[in-house]
């Protein structure tokens, strides 16, 4: 498994969590979320595609090089070329 950023990556990568049925249950719930997740987009009439394909690229203009930049507690800081999501067209 990919070793993730931050205090919380020993406990989410460890063996006990990891383990096969562990995961098949978590990947079952974070799909369950994101089927609610779009769910409630759809009802409330927001163009979810649109706006993920914004925030995404906004995430990746914290990068530097084609790197992300970590502060001082692994988490992927703001780089110099970052920008925010303007999704306002999207409500």
């Amino acid at each position: 498994h990919t070793r993730l950023q931050g205090d919380w990556s020993s406990d989410v990568c460890s063996s006990d969590l990891t383990s096969s049925t562990n995961m098949t249950e978590l990947l079952d719930s974070i799909c369950d979320q994101m089927v609610t997740l779009v769910g409630i987009a759809h009802m409330l009439g927001f163009d979810l595609r649109s706006a993920l394909e914004v925030v995404n690229a906004s995430n990746w203009s914290k990068f530097e090089n084609g790197k992300p930049v970590y502060d001082e507690n692994g988490k992927v800081k703001k780089g110099k070329d970052y920008h925010p999501p303007r999704l306002e067209a999207f409500v």
